[in-house]
């Protein structure tokens, strides 16, 4: 017989031995616990790694290697997940003879505790357990719970939880035993009614009457976090998902989309999908690209696109490639998880120009807040990499149940160096420095582009200063921002959605307030913020250490083969045989890192082999853009890529004719106003 307990794992040092599924089960569980963990493996799955990327609560460590038994030391428990029997006795064996307390996946006869199916409603955890002899049947009654006790309670029961808390602090003994037994019998009036022999079931409470919600919040809160019927009808038969699903895909990184250009007797064409990376900062590793690339010749009709928020994207994805395509990107550590949808988007970063330090502890800001506001249901993982989880995570920490009311973008650079166009963010952090390492940063929140014809409500609107902050504050910072536009954000019309709506409709000031009381930081709001400029990346660029970065100019980030102008091949090619690391722009473009003398003058013979100037484009071009609009944007009006290199030779023919070169326009080419260009 087991004794049902709940344990502190706060500080606690638990080691996972493991890399396979079964751990990364294990490992789904933990991270929702503030406790030190260590995992020890040879190897990772794919999956596992990709979900080690997002510790959660957890201080992890990983180490890829053999298990030691010197790995035992200090731990307070065990879980083993190998799939080597010899060794998970060994582990098991070593673990009683020090008196440590061990899980062993799948193996109840070495089992001294065993992990449940659980539910969170408030503060209330209901633990669901067969004693390790039938996980799939915890999780089942776990799920017949869940419609018994549904989320709407949390609120409620965490009033009735912090009302007990109150009479225990204030009330003497007598008089508290009292007030807890009335609390008691308030909560089986208010939410249970027994009958029919004594069962338990909960009623219905009146719901108080609130604005029409849009449509898509309805999808979101119906879609049992983000998991809707996608499973189901992945490989239906159809071309394409219904409108529910539609909308959830965007979540998963997806957007179905439809060829719009038609031609007279030409058959109907199928929907095609377009697919979205979560890059933060843009930056790749050679295998990263690499793998971009082969999708897009393989799936993809051989043509990559670079995004203004350093992001890659493939379009004319047919349905049922996209599970391959997904499971691809994540084998080599890379995700779509929330590069669309209503969620923290990726993460944009100042480019990393000059080698400096600075560059690289500001990626590792742009990477934690990627992380750190990932979505935690597991829906993804279930869906499309085939994970099954003994407790599919059904909640969320930061978002709730509906999410975010929409999109939310996030920009860091430098203070004084703004090649992310700071003020086109939701929320920005512009970072300073002392003794060469990042002291704090300035904040800005509440810009974005985007605006609706004749909808005089809605505007592009440049963000605001908040203040500075320590950089201890940043994530504080970061999650009241965040759940200031959960909260305040109108859920009722989602073209008056953004962020930069709540600034504008109750005030920098107001704002600024309500972050501080979330945030429990004070903004310093009179320190100088240095005068801005917009560092030039393009060409060689040789570094302290004689190394060079190089910026590869591409029109409106296209990668694709043209004959005489064969961009991607080449490309490919650098990258294959210089193996050198690769930062993606916010201007669509791509940063060549660390290349020697040796690897310069290669780079320079493969690209004039495949017809690709390597100078730095003239002021006209350098930061030139266009969004994709025609044919496959649902929501363009007019071309945009597509025509515009016909605009900037027109206007480079003019500049020249009359020597202002000098004097070039910035010049921005979107089919919609929503300003996927940033435009405004």
């Amino acid at each position: 017989m087991l004794l049902p307990v709940s344990v502190n794992l706060e500080g606690k040092s638990i080691l996972l031995v493991g890399g396979g599924p079964a751990a990364a089960e294990k490992y789904q569980l933990l991270s929702r616990t503030p406790c030190v963990l260590t995992v020890v493996a040879p190897t990772f799955s794919p999956e596992f790694a990709a979900a080690l990327k997002n510790p959660g609560q957890l201080q992890l460590k990983v180490e890829q290697r053999e298990f030691m038994d010197s790995d035992l030391d200090g731990k307070f428990l065990v879980f083993c997940a190998t799939e080597d029997p010899a060794l998970t006795e060994r582990i098991t064996t070593l673990c009683r003879n020090r008196g440590i307390l061990v899980n062993s996946a799948d193996d109840k006869a070495r089992c001294d505790f065993f992990t449940n199916a659980v539910i969170e409603r408030g503060p209330a955890l209901v633990a669901v357990s067969t004693q390790g002899r039938f996980a799939g049947l915890a999780a089942a009654l776990r799920r017949h719970l869940e419609q018994i006790l549904p989320p709407e309670l949390d609120s409620e029961w965490e009033k009735l939880f912090a009302l007990r808390e109150r009479a225990i602090a204030t009330r003497p003994p007598e008089e508290r035993r009292v007030i807890l037994k009335e609390i008691v019998q308030d909560i089986e009036k208010k939410f249970f009614n027994h009958k029919n022999g004594g069962e338990s079931q909960v009623q219905e409470q009146p719901k108080e009457k609130k604005p029409e919600l849009s449509e898509v919040e309805i999808i979101k809160a119906n879609s049992d976090f983000l998991r809707g019927n996608i499973a189901r009808d992945l490989y239906n038969g159809s071309d394409k998902f219904e409108e529910e699903e539609k909308q959830i895909l965007k979540f998963h990184g997806l957007y179905q989309q439809k060829n719009r250009d038609k031609i007279e007797g030409e058959p109907e064409k199928p929907h095609t999908f377009m697919l979205r990376g979560r890059i933060p900062g843009g930056r790749l590793t050679p295998d990263q690209y690499l793998a971009w690339d082969y999708l897009a010749e393989r799936y993809g009709g051989g043509t990559l696109r670079l995004t203004s928020r350093q992001s890659i994207q493939l379009h004319g994805l047919l349905k049922q490639d996209l599970k391959t395509v997904i499971q691809e990107i994540n084998r080599v550590g890379l995700t779509t998880m929330g590069a669309c949808g209503d969620v923290v988007r990726n993460v944009t970063q100042a480019l990393n120009i000059t080698g400096s330090p600075l560059y690289d502890e500001l990626g590792y800001y742009a990477t934690m807040l990627s992380d750190y506001f990932k979505f935690e249901s597991s829906a993804y993982v279930e869906i499309w990499l085939d994970e099954v989880l003994q407790n599919p995570v059904r909640q969320e920490r930061i978002y709730g149940k509906t999410y975010l009311p929409r999109k939310f973008k996030i920009a860091v650079c430098l203070a004084g160096e703004n090649g992310v166009d700071i003020y086109a963010q939701d929320m920005g952090f512009a970072a300073t420095h002392s003794n060469g390492k990042i002291d704090g940063f300035f904040v800005f929140a509440g810009g974005g582009a985007g605006m609706t014809h004749n909808k005089p409500e809605t505007f592009p609107r440049a963000a605001d200063l908040l203040g500075w902050i320590p950089k201890e504050a940043l994530l504080p910072v970061a999650t009241a921002i965040v759940t200031a536009h959960r909260d305040w954000g109108d859920r009722t019309n989602r073209r008056h959605a953004r962020l930069k709506y709540v600034l504008a409709d109750r005030g920098v000031d107001w704002f600024r307030t309500e972050v501080e009381n979330r945030s429990g930081v004070k903004f310093h709001t009179n320190r100088p913020l240095p005068p801005w400029k917009i560092p030039e990346y393009h060409g060689f660029i040789r570094k302290s250490d004689g190394k060079y970065n190089f910026g590869l100019y591409i029109m409106n980030g296209r990668i694709r083969d043209w004959p005489g102008y064969r961009l991607k091949t080449a490309i490919a090619m650098a990258v294959a045989r210089l193996r050198c690391a690769i930062q993606l722009t916010p201007d669509q473009d791509m940063l060549f890192l660390d290349l020697s003398e040796e690897q310069r003058r290669e780079l320079v013979q493969i690209f004039q082999l495949h017809g690709i100037n390597t100078n730095r484009p003239n002021p006209l071009y350098r930061r030139a853009m266009a969004c994709v609009a025609l044919p496959t944007c649902a929501l363009a009006l007019t071309e945009g890529e597509r025509y515009f290199p016909h605009v900037l030779r027109d206007i480079n023919r003019l500049l020249v004719k009359y020597n202002l070169m000098d004097r070039a326009p910035l010049v921005r080419m979107t089919g919609c106003p929503n300003g996927c260009a940033r435009p405004y």
